[in-house]
């Protein structure tokens, strides 16, 4: 969101272009900003553009769904609070969740269990993340790009979701050998047991999708 544009936000809300949004905040402080993304100002920067959606959406009568979530990470318990001070009220939807592995980078932060799921971003490919560059990876999670099934520069969705890249990582989720990825190997979403991963959540209604 620290490089969203108005112009974005004032087209989807006019033109109820998506029925939900779902935002991320790891951080309030300037200190905190600093420790998570390495820049002291860019979570208030990225504040200003959920702010300036939130006020859009309210004034057109509210069409759109919105949700903020956050993650409780040990030494920044005051940092939640101050979220959940400022956007418990203002949205439809609120979560405080344990933090996850990160790609695996940080396994300590959620235990293992003994039984695995299969993985339903491959499955579903509900929460597909678009790369700066254009890299279109099937996980939110592979924040290095490893898991890029293509590009939305020179190929579209559908031929993206067609392609060997995709057949291959969902072959290999089927026959539960996702793990096999480096990326995905000891992943938590496979692994983790996710009953007590959620701390807090509100929702003033049932979410409809158009």
């Amino acid at each position: 969101m620290e490089v969203w544009k108005p112009e974005l936000t004032k087209i989807i809300v006019s033109e109820v272009l998506i029925s939900s949004m779902r935002f991320s905040i790891l951080a309030y402080t300037p200190k905190a900003s600093n420790r998570i993304y390495g820049d002291n100002l860019l979570t208030e920067k990225a504040r200003h553009q959920i702010d300036y959606f939130l006020s859009a959406n309210a004034i057109a009568g509210h069409p759109i769904w919105t949700e903020v979530y956050t993650l409780l990470f040990q030494d920044q318990k005051g940092e939640v609070e101050k979220i959940k001070n400022r956007y418990w009220e203002s949205v439809d939807e609120f979560e405080i969740w344990q933090p996850h592995g990160w790609s695996n980078r940080y396994p300590e932060l959620r235990s293992k269990q003994k039984s695995r799921i299969k993985c339903k971003s491959v499955m579903e490919m509900d929460q597909p993340m678009i790369g700066i560059q254009g890299d279109f990876i099937p996980c939110s999670m592979d924040i290095n790009y490893k898991l890029s099934l293509g590009n939305i520069g020179t190929n579209t969705v559908e031929q993206i979701l067609d392609g060997k890249k995709y057949h291959e990582l969902s072959e290999l989720n089927q026959n539960g050998k996702l793990e096999d990825k480096p990326t995905c190997k000891g992943c938590v979403y496979l692994n983790a047991d996710n009953s007590d991963v959620l701390y807090e959540s509100k929702s003033v209604r049932k979410r409809i999708d158009r």
